[in-house]
């Protein structure tokens, strides 16, 4: 619409909501209704007035204008907003480019900036003041006033461009959509599939478009071998019959369309994300072309479905928001002025299949407006003291009045379960909400504090010097090695001068990749790769892509480039569908899940006897056997939970009673040992088990056992049906499998077995434990707990319903919440413990058993070496030696950061000499499993491997060095710890209290040691602590420069 009308329309809309009528101007206004009614339908309807109504030249005077005398433009503010009125829709803000002076800007002005009331409003009644904002486009006025075009509300909380878009219909907007589609439960489908096989299409095509889709079937079977066997034989037919249309609709697109365009194939860019703290947005495309002789970028998103209730450009509105969006992107790393053009590709379309997407800046208004609605969603659902804060009990069809199909059906569903949840059903469920949205935003924009970090924000929100203090950057790589053209994508990356060489960075960890260019914010001026660390060691990094890349300007245009942590929103996704899915299931499974009902006693009679386990191990296996709706075991440090007691659990139900068993790990490195343990059923069998999820992931001796290794050769679904139906045994970690709907529907398992359990948010398993028929958790509550960011004033429960089901803390696991709550409640069938240890030495024990576990353990009697009076080592050189428990005090080093320290990095360097000396002359053999270092950060970790780097490589290699975090399930002959206290405040991130108030992260630490352990830290600062001063004073006292100083 012009922008008279827009204006005249917006004036008779404020008049009517802010009561502004009186008898004096009613007449005016009932002439400017009339005109704005009449000329509004006819520039949207074109009827055919039989008498147009033109507004009386009173009205015009009446109405007129205010001039506005502009004196400045500017594109962008970052700011800081200290205060909203709400009745003059203003805010006063601090620019932070300067920050001297407090300014006002002004909203609820027409055809200028009246689409973001509703988020002033929201400002006001739902935020904490100061809040980071950014004001878009503004006029700057000669009396002062800044009169913004659009708001972007906490922009570095970034939202992903795909979430802003789905909320946009044909009919308007819905941003309640966007709760919605957080329980939507992720389930294959054939036009899901449809749409991957379409964008690996693209991406094969790019690359060569003379690609023959005969030759890409089998390939495409083995991309969802699983979700293929699911379906009946004529729905594959009609898959495998619309992805070869598909296909080549998308070669002829490739082929005609894009050189129609001028879009060179080999100057794009396959699936380049893009991050904007302008827009607080985040984006992946389908696909980038640059035109570097003109400037010029084109954006190709690609949809496999057909358009449907289209808009004037005959494209689904959430489809060119999502172009309207990443055009923001764009413009916002690379310049505004550049030329971009946007299209969608309907690859299911006969004709037209690319259609232009033209950019419209009031629309792009509009979406800045959605996402902060968005926002404001994300800020009630953490707010559970707030009853108006309650977004799941609006999320009813009646707010819903224009959603259809699909969003209509899922409504619909959410408000009938909602509707079905107790009192205490729904207060769990919108407590865990809470929680979860909470630790979302702590990952994205994080908090201040010592310990603490901007999380994801941390990429634009710190310096270069901030970076490296935190070890949080591998900076100035070099690309020596690029295969980011093949399957998988690699680059390999040299490390520079100026690369930390204690960034903490290691194998495994998700990371984003981006040039260095001159900009303070690199990481929101360029296109950035998502990435995986394959390998690192102090020469080089070898990463693997997210996509491959068949365009190599990019590499070829920077010399150099950056590594820094990325952050993932799949987790916290997961756990909202999870705890929909227990919301959706059994009343007796709720019931049980909140100790509303006593689980059923065990199976009586039970006499199955192994010899090699003491009683105690065979009354609990028998128990865990005839357990019928869940047990759990507590098995403290060393009393074989895994090795032995999984072990024997899984041999009988999976072997002889026959049983369907998934058995699951938090981590990789804990899914590899159950591999070890479960091998050792049956050696010769490599048939034993199926083990799900990456082989990146995998320990190279079990990657035989992966499903994609297993289905190797096999071009039949009958074959792997067959593979799957008779395997009874698949081993997986929790987040592989509870994305794999498609195995859970295949497979009907009897009973999920959960190690490590005590490791894991009670809302990542409340949804999947409900696919069995029993689960029995393994566990050990005074171990490490799961990973929270927000402190106990946050995840502290005070709903009195949810406190009596033993609710009290968010932070608490599953395990050990029920754990307590049926010792509570003398439901003492489903619990089992292990007090017989068979790892520590007597005198290493003594310590943890008394204060971490009430003297309840004791050594395994027929372990001899656990009570030995003679010592493990015995020196000359070195008497200290022939100590068990042994304590240096270490000085403190302020020189470099507080989560280093120089002198016990020496100081281990000098014992690892020392012991690799003394194992020779006791006639042992250093092997992996000899020596062990523990310490609490990742940058003490890089500079103890700086400090040993010129030693053997082939002894050193044999001793982990780790943060205590990786170590738990492990064990070392010789444990060294470098507690790398500096000051005072670092205690508080040490300390890892239970709710029994048992130092966690201490237990694990000391438990890990069999034979010695030595501990390294500043006993100033260790003797604030109650308990380490306990330790310390318990242990052999040892000197530090006698160490350091001693020959070897």
């Amino acid at each position: 619409l012009e922008s008279q009308l827009l204006y005249y329309l917006h004036t008779f809309r404020r008049a009517n909501e802010q009561s502004k009528l009186t008898e004096d101007n009613i007449l005016h206004y009932l002439d400017l209704g009339c005109y704005v009614i009449n000329t509004t339908t006819a520039a949207v309807w074109e009827p055919k007035n039989e008498k147009e109504f033109d507004l009386p030249v009173e009205a015009i005077q009446f109405f007129r204008r205010e001039q506005r005398d502009v004196v400045q433009f500017r594109p962008l503010i970052e700011c800081l907003v200290t205060a909203v009125d709400i009745d003059a829709f203003t805010l006063d803000f601090i620019d932070e480019s300067d920050g001297s002076i407090i300014e006002k800007a002004y909203f609820d002005i027409s055809d200028k900036n009246e689409i973001f009331n509703r988020n002033i409003q929201a400002l006001n009644k739902f935020y904490e003041m100061p809040i980071h904002a950014n004001l878009v486009d503004i006029e700057i006025l000669a009396d002062g006033k800044y009169i913004p075009k659009a708001l972007v509300i906490k922009p570095d909380h970034l939202v992903d461009v795909t979430a802003v878009a789905e909320t946009f219909k044909y009919y308007g907007t819905d941003a309640l959509l966007y709760m919605v589609n957080k329980f939507r439960q992720k389930e294959s489908s054939p036009p899901l599939m449809i749409g991957n096989i379409a964008n690996y299409f693209l991406d094969v095509l790019v690359s060569n478009p003379d690609a023959v889709y005969k030759e890409l079937e089998p390939m495409i079977f083995h991309m969802s071998p699983i979700e293929f066997t699911l379906y009946d034989d004529q729905t594959v037919v009609d898959i495998l019959r619309k992805i070869e249309i598909h296909f080549l609709h998308l070669q002829k697109v490739v082929k005609e369309d894009f050189v129609r365009l001028n879009i060179d194939r080999s100057k794009s860019y396959l699936e380049p994300s893009f991050l904007s703290r302008a827009y607080g947005l985040q984006g992946r495309l389908d696909m980038l072309h640059f035109d570097e002789s003109t400037q010029r970028y084109d954006i190709i998103e690609l949809k496999s479905g057909k358009p449907f209730r289209t808009n004037t450009y005959g494209l689904n509105n959430n489809h060119y928001v999502q172009t309207l969006l990443y055009d923001l992107l764009i413009k916002s790393a690379f310049g505004s002025k550049l030329k971009i053009n946007s299209y969608i590709l309907y690859s299911a379309l006969d004709m037209d299949q690319l259609r232009y997407a033209p950019p419209v800046k009031a629309q792009q208004y509009e979406a800045m407006r959605i996402r902060n609605d968005l926002m404001t969603l994300e800020q009630n659902l953490g707010n559970t003291h707030l009853p108006e804060s309650n977004v799941l009990s609006y999320l009813k069809l009646d707010h819903f009045p224009k959603a259809s199909g699909y969003d209509k059906k899922a409504v619909e569903e959410f408000e009938k379960v909602y509707a079905n949840l107790d009192i205490v059903e729904k207060a769990y469920l919108e407590h865990y909400v809470a929680f979860i949205a909470r630790e979302q935003s702590l990952s994205k924009t994080g908090e201040h504090g010592l310990s603490n970090r901007n999380g994801h924000a941390a990429l634009w929100l710190e310096n270069m010097e901030e970076k490296e203090e935190r070890f949080a950057i591998l900076n100035n790589l070099q690309v020596i090695k690029n295969d980011a053209e093949n399957d998988p994508p690699t680059l390999v990356l040299k490390r520079g001068i100026k690369t930390n060489p204690l960034a903490n960075f290691r194998k495994g960890d998700i990371a984003i990749l981006y040039p260095v260019d001159e900009s303070l914010r690199g990481v929101l001026r360029n296109q950035v790769f998502k990435c995986t660390v394959l390998e690192i060691d102090e020469h080089e990094v070898t990463i693997r892509l997210r996509s491959q890349q068949y365009n190599h300007g990019i590499f070829r245009k920077y010399a150099h480039w950056n590594i820094e942590e990325d952050n993932m929103d799949s987790g916290f996704n997961t756990m909202y569908r999870s705890l929909y899915k227990f919301c959706i299931s059994p009343k007796l499974y709720r019931e049980l899940i909140l100790t509303k009902a006593a689980p059923k006693v065990a199976v009586q009679g039970l006499s199955v006897e192994i010899s090699e386990l003491t009683k105690e191990q065979n009354q609990v296996l028998n128990e865990m056997i005839g357990a019928k709706d869940y047990y759990l075991l507590w098995g403290p440090p060393g009393t074989g939970k895994t090795s032995v007691m999984l072990r024997h659990l899984v041999e009988y139900i999976s072997q002889e009673q026959k049983q369907n068993v998934l058995v699951l790990a938090y981590t990789n490195r804990a899914v590899d040992e159950i591999c070890a343990s479960l091998k050792s059923i049956s050696p010769e069998d490599e048939n034993l088990f199926i083990r799900m999820g990456s082989s990146y992931s995998c320990g190279e001796e079990y990657k035989s056992t992966l499903l994609r290794k297993r289905i190797v050769g096999m071009n039949r679904r009958s074959e792997i049906s067959k593979l799957i139906s008779n395997t009874n045994l698949y081993v997986s970690t929790v987040s592989s499998i509870i994305n794999r709907t498609d195995l859970l529907k295949m497979k009907q398992f009897d009973t999920i077995i959960i190690d490590e359990a005590s490791q894991i948010l009670e809302p990542m398993l409340v949804g999947l434990l409900s696919h069995v028929k029993r689960f029995i958790l393994i566990g050990d509550h005074k171990q490490l707990p799961a990973v929270v960011v927000q402190g106990e004033s946050k995840t502290k429960v005070a709903n009195e319903v949810l406190i009596e089901r033993g609710i009290v803390d968010q932070r608490m696991s599953l395990f050990e919440r029920l754990y307590l709550r049926c010792h509570e409640q003398g439901w003492e069938h489903v619990i089992g413990i292990l007090s017989q240890q068979g790892r520590m030495h007597k005198d290493i024990m003594k310590f943890p058993n008394h204060y971490f576990y009430d003297d309840q353990l004791s050594l395994l009697s027929k372990l001899t070496r656990l009570s030995a009076e003679e010592s493990y080592l015995v020196s000359d050189a070195h008497p200290w030696i022939s100590e068990r428990c042994i304590y240096i005090d270490t000085p403190v080093d302020s020189y470099y950061s507080w989560k280093t320290n120089d002198p016990e990095a020496k100081l281990t360097r000098r014992l690892i000499e020392i012991y690799q000396s003394e194992f020779i002359s006791n006639n042992l053999m250093l092997t992996d499993g000899s020596l062990g270092v523990i310490t609490p950060y990742r940058a003490q970790i890089a500079m103890i491997k700086e400090e040993i780097k010129d030693m053997d490589r082939v002894e050193t290699n044999k001793i982990t060095i780790d943060t205590v975090e990786r170590y738990q399930g492990g064990a070392r002959d010789i444990i060294i710890i470098s507690l790398c206290t500096n000051k005072l405040s670092q205690l508080e991130s040490l300390v890892s209290l239970s709710s029994e108030g048992v130092d966690r992260k201490l237990n694990v630490a000391l438990t890990r040691a069999k034979e010695q352990i030595i501990i390294l830290g500043n006993r100033k600062v260790l003797s604030d602590n109650p308990t380490y001063l306990k330790l310390i004073d318990s242990y052999f006292q040892l000197n530090y420069d006698d160490v350091i100083n001693s020959i070897v």
